[in-house]
């Protein structure tokens, strides 16, 4: 089927409710590309609500194919369910949600106490898992709340993303983000002398 018809099937089984009609969405969220900014699987679990919220926390706890998983830790965020970091991250943890999955899920709860699970990721050797988790800190961090946890991961992340000016300048914001007077010490110097002029802006 089409898009649009396949979009509308999703909505009909969201809107009947029933427990075959979530069994329907949780297959097809199986099958979902959960690196799709936007989905028709995870747009008719909105409309299910906090109704799906605890099928979609048992999928977590168990051990479900990786699409799978990915795909319930982005709805659970997408709908701010009540214990959806704690699952998001202990399920990150057991290797259950792969890592650029759950730091989008973590992004979009927004909630500061991810901050250090998402720190952790800033070094990865994977450039993608890299850039979520710069994301995600960048939607954590406030300079108006400083926070100098940040500080020493972000810095050993700089040292070394000295083959990437993209990562360096990402980096380089979210050391201002963290509105901390330790970030000062590693910011100074490279605005007096780093030889590239868009570093130093």
């Amino acid at each position: 089927p089409s898009d649009e018809v396949r979009a509308a099937a999703l909505e009909a089984l969201a809107r009947i409710g029933s427990p075959e009609g979530l069994q329907a969405l949780m297959d097809a969220l199986a099958h979902d590309n959960p690196n799709r900014s936007e989905s028709p699987v995870r747009a008719a679990f909105a409309l299910v609500g906090d109704a799906a919220v605890p099928r979609l926390l048992r999928c977590l706890v168990g051990q479900p194919s990786a699409t799978l998983a990915d795909g319930c830790a982005l709805v659970l965020a997408e709908l701010e369910a009540q214990s959806a970091r704690e699952a998001v991250e202990d399920a990150l943890r057991r290797g259950v949600v792969r890592p650029t999955a759950a730091l989008r899920a973590l992004a979009r709860l927004g909630e500061p106490r991810s901050l250090a699970t998402v720190l952790e990721h800033l070094s990865d050797p994977d450039a993608r898992v890299r850039r979520a988790a710069t994301d995600a800190a960048a939607e954590l961090l406030d300079p108006r709340q400083p926070d100098g946890r940040a500080v020493a991961p972000i810095r050993r992340a700089l040292e070394a993303a000295q083959a990437s000016r993209f990562e360096q300048m990402a980096l380089l914001s979210l050391l201002g983000a963290t509105g901390s007077p330790r970030a000062v010490e590693i910011l100074a110097p490279i605005a007096e002398n780093a030889d590239s002029p868009i570093l130093r802006i």
